[in-house]
């Protein structure tokens, strides 16, 4: 409900300074031992809000697999549910990766740039040798066709082959480091095939059950597999390294020599043929370096570990290795479309947990401007994400809540309960009882109202007392206010007496 300037409305005000609950002798047309029920005009704060129940999550959910970059599957604003992108192959390029370490579990708190797996990275290294050498070889031939009498072009092959040069050395480290690792895989698989044996046979001498020697036999059997695996891997990758390896090195010789004949250069269109090729072995060598580096699995931010889906020895499976939660809580929840034109950025809300059975603070920090509706339903809601200030440990992903947003308050006003609301069809009077019991007039002024409180901006001060309603002790009976209020004598004096105001205008005799 929006401010509303001089709404008047109606009230029944006692001029006493008792609070709460007024006895009055008879009074007009009052029946003995009839009670006033009161309310008292206070200061405090009015705050119109808006309501909605939604679910609490972290702002991020990062899904990090060996060999890609970490992406986020999911967070407040997303409704909780996994993106296509976690069911992606967790093996980068195809590339087939053994974890060698796993440092965390679900529930770990961690921090940003923290390592929390790593995988065999030996194939990677050796892709990457053969895309710098790739890289050298175009280098090389951009040179040999670069090379000329003139300074210019021998400056220009110079610099090709100087480049050359570089990659030719990282590739042959690479193929090196990468040679070694593979044959560190090949003695590990070797030595699986030799602990199954082992075990098979003792087995076999304790005439264990024909269950365990099954099991027994199918491991050996996916040891040696695994070896054989090992060994033809190491093989090819070394071989198809070494190859490429050599043409770069036979293409730097090349290039070298044309630049000390002062051959003529080839033609323009033949360099710019070559400059193409080198810029897309080096994107080759670039995307090659990042799978290097996508053996290592760091936190993308400060957060808790919430799936470990990747063991140490085996090959990681296809999807997310590791899931993460990131951020400050959030809470998303669907607000009706009759709240969104009071709905802004940055709005204090107040977000009740009731699992936890806490109130929490906190602002809106999204609006989403498309509307949503469920299922058949013809009720339209757009969803809106509040961040909560502070969160305690207590307070988990997934719980439900309760959030309130502030729409507009009016802060230390006069303000009266709502069912000591009459309405305002009185011609902006308001029924006041002084302190000879008389029931007289006073015009009301209402502003802010919600649906506990109203605003009270002109007709009343702190500390007066207002009617909401009349009970009769001997009856047993109670009637209140909340859009209107019984019959009240006005005027008069004595039992029987004056004329009694009802609610919607007009009098009775």
């Amino acid at each position: 409900m929006r401010w509303r300037s001089l709404l008047a409305a109606i009230l029944i005000v006692v001029g006493i300074a008792a609070i709460g609950l007024v006895v009055l002798g008879p009074v007009g047309g009052a029946t003995p031992a009839s009670q006033y029920l009161t309310a008292t005009a206070a200061r405090t704060n009015v705050v119109q809000s808006a309501a909605a129940t939604g679910n609490i999550a972290r702002h991020a959910t990062y899904g990090l697999a060996f060999g890609r970059e970490a992406t986020v599957t999911s967070g407040a604003s997303s409704s909780g549910s996994t993106s296509s992108s976690s069911s992606a192959a967790s093996s980068g390029n195809g590339t087939a990766w053994l974890v060698t370490t796993v440092a965390v579990q679900p529930g770990d708190q961690v921090t940003k740039g923290q390592l929390l797996a790593s995988a065999d990275d030996s194939a990677s290294r050796l892709q990457l040798a053969v895309t710098q050498a790739n890289l050298a070889v175009a280098e090389a031939r951009l040179a040999a066709d670069q090379a000329g009498a003139t300074t210019a072009e021998d400056t220009a092959a110079r610099k090709s082959i100087a480049r050359a040069n570089v990659q030719l050395a990282a590739a042959r480290q690479n193929w090196t480091l990468s040679t070694q690792q593979h044959q560190l895989t090949v003695s590990r698989a070797q030595a699986a095939v030799t602990t199954a044996t082992r075990q098979l046979a003792s087995d076999q001498a304790a005439k264990k059950d024909a269950a365990t020697i099954a099991t027994d036999t199918a491991a050996l059997t996916t040891a040696q597999q695994t070896f054989e695996t090992a060994q033809l891997d190491s093989s090819a990758a070394s071989n198809q390294a070494s190859a490429s390896i050599s043409t770069a090195g036979l293409q730097i010789t090349t290039a070298e020599d044309a630049r000390a004949a002062n051959s003529t250069p080839a033609a323009a269109a033949q360099i710019d043929a070559d400059r193409m090729a080198v810029s897309r072995a080096a994107t080759s060598a670039s995307s090659a370096q990042t799978a290097v580096a996508g053996a290592r699995l760091v936190a993308p931010g400060d957060g808790i570990v919430v799936a470990v889906n990747i063991a140490a020895g085996v090959n990681a499976p296809s999807g997310d290795a590791i899931r993460i939660e990131t951020g400050p809580m959030e809470v998303t929840a669907s607000f009706a479309e009759s709240d969104l034109p009071t709905l802004a950025l940055n709005q204090p809300a107040t977000v009740t947990v009731t699992a936890v059975n806490q109130d929490l603070t906190g602002k809106v920090s999204q609006i989403l401007p498309v509307a949503t509706s469920s299922g058949t339903s013809s009720v339209v809601t757009y969803t809106i994400v509040v961040s909560l200030d502070a969160a305690p440990p207590d307070v988990k992903s997934g719980m439900s809540a309760k959030v309130s947003v502030a729409t507009a308050t009016a802060a230390n006003v006069i303000a009266l309960p709502n069912n000591a609301m009459v309405g305002s069809k009185w011609s902006n009077k308001d029924l006041v009882l002084d302190a000879n019991g008389q029931v007289q007039l006073r015009p009301v002024t209402v502003r802010l109202t919600t649906s506990t409180l109203a605003e009270i901006k002109r007709g009343l001060s702190e500390g007066d007392q207002v009617v909401t309603g009349t009970a009769t002790a001997r009856q047993n009976t109670t009637t209140t206010g909340g859009g209107g209020i019984g019959a009240f004598p006005v005027g008069g004096g004595g039992a029987g007496g004056g004329r009694n105001f009802r609610p919607g205008g007009g009098t009775q005799p």
